[in-house]
């Protein structure tokens, strides 16, 4: 059955994405005391920024700085969080939207959840935490001390329901939870749903891979060599080897061998800048200095011998400090910079490395060397299901699917009332996010009404 809320006469702001810049909205907005619904498809809030060990250019970690403000007691009573809940309609006009949304079931009540870690321990099927590198069981928590503080089951991969709901020692778990609908009406709307990294695996022509010959082919990114070699991985896989939190337990272990690297390769702009079938002819903004601070990372916290280097298009590290970064990364940290796109990856028969191949402009031959690991730097591209609400909101798109916003308003729609920030307007970096987000929530605010804060009951008195 469905309800309807109404929380004021002008409704509250609907955020929609729980990362970083859908955060950084809603707590300002709440800070105003106005309502605020932030809602995310995942089980808990923090997006992208949960996977990350570090980020540049302060190498310090940001989630650690932005979740206790996300707890209860930070919210001021402004501001209501929900996990796995996803929008299905919209109808209506600035200062006066209805939005459907659906609550996917977590199967463990949050009220009674003391996030013990029991059922995960009984339950021990795989769920992917980390793509492709971190198996874990049918209860996962995304983060720890993740908000909220609880988990959520995967019924589906559960062969024993009554089994699970037996383990759980104070009652938590609902293996007969259903979908929840709910009606809410908002002032306005402000889309952070941010974007999905490029599979280099599903960008190009369908063909076979390694071993071969990439010759065959007219598609670049099936020559390096990702999801058949184990040791050729993505920037946030190599991500969460370098997180305590991770799969090796803040250990940089080959994933073929186990054994440490001795030589790691950053090969930057896959899926950005390119013309193949898939792949975004844009620029995505964040991944240079993405790879800068996974070399500099490798290097200060592992071992200072390993050699790192980068393959890049250009190096663009145009934000405040950046090129004091990108400094710092070649002076201090030795950190070797090579200006080329490389031609493949491969590991020939009987070697235990594999081989990048490339050019550069001083030597017109191929030249071949030889690594322990090679990191391919994915851009951002639009999420299909974020493309469609966008599309519902009547938004008008770019061709790559990014929302069209106003030069001198840069998180401004085409539609009144609905504003974006962060990755859903276009690559970007994480101190660019926060700023868009502050501008959004800014606008979208001046949309509804500011309500009280519920005033706490006063300390009773000795004697009374």
């Amino acid at each position: 059955m469905q309800k309807k809320t109404k929380l004021q006469s002008n409704g509250a702001v609907l955020v929609v994405g729980g990362g970083l810049g859908g955060i950084r909205a809603a707590l300002d907005l709440a800070e105003a005391r106005k309502d605020v619904i932030l809602v995310d498809k995942a089980p808990c809030i923090g997006g992208l920024m949960a996977q990350l060990d570090r980020t540049f250019p302060t190498n310090n970690c940001d989630l650690c700085t932005v979740a206790p403000f996300t707890a209860k007691e930070g919210r001021g009573g402004h501001l209501d969080m929900r996990g796995l809940t996803t929008v299905t309609a919209v109808s209506g006009k600035e200062g006066n939207f209805t939005v459907s949304l659906m609550t996917a079931p977590r199967f463990i009540n949050v009220e009674k959840c003391t996030a013990c870690g029991e059922c995960q321990r009984q339950f021990p099927d795989c769920v992917d935490f980390a793509p492709g590198l971190d198996p874990r069981a049918p209860t996962c928590m995304r983060y720890p001390k993740a908000t909220p503080y609880a988990y959520v089951i995967d019924m589906a991969k559960c062969a024993d329901k009554e089994g699970l709901k037996k383990c759980c020692p104070v009652g938590a778990i609902e293996p007969d939870a259903l979908p929840k609908t709910e009606e809410v009406q908002c002032g306005s709307i402000i889309l952070a749903a941010g974007a999905d990294l490029f599979d280099p695996g599903n960008i190009g022509d369908t063909a076979p891979r390694y071993p071969v010959a990439a010759a065959q082919y007219p598609n670049h990114l099936d020559y390096f060599g990702y999801k058949n070699q184990p040791d050729v991985v993505t920037s946030l896989e190599y991500e969460r080897l370098l997180s305590a939190s991770g799969p090796t337990g803040g250990k940089l272990l080959r994933p073929s061998n186990g054994q440490p690297p001795k030589r790691v390769a950053w090969i930057q702009c896959v899926g950005s800048r390119g013309l193949q079938k898939g792949a975004g002819g844009y620029c995505s903004s964040a991944c240079c200095m993405f790879a800068l601070k996974e070399a500099i990372v490798t290097r200060e916290r592992f071992d200072s011998e390993i050699e790192t280097t980068i393959f890049y298009m250009d190096m663009r590290t145009f934000g405040k400090d950046y090129e004091k970064y990108l400094t710092r990364a070649k002076e201090q940290y030795g950190v070797r910079l090579v200006h080329s796109r490389p031609h493949d990856v491969l590991r020939p028969e009987g070697v235990d490395r594999l081989q990048v191949s490339y050019t550069v402009d001083a030597e017109p031959k191929l030249i071949t060397e030889e690594f322990d690991m090679v990191v391919l730097s994915t851009g951002f591209k639009m999420n299909a299901e974020v493309k469609k609400l966008a599309e519902n909101l009547g938004l008008e798109l770019y061709a790559d699917g990014f929302p069209k916003t106003d030069c001198f308003n840069a998180v401004a729609s085409s539609v009144p009332g609905v504003y974006v920030c962060g990755t859903i307007q276009g690559g970007k970096d994480i101190p660019e996010t926060m700023t868009q987000a502050s501008a959004a929530s800014c606008l979208a605010g001046g949309k509804v009404a500011v309500t009280p804060r519920p005033q706490a009951e006063p300390p009773a008195l000795m004697g009374q």
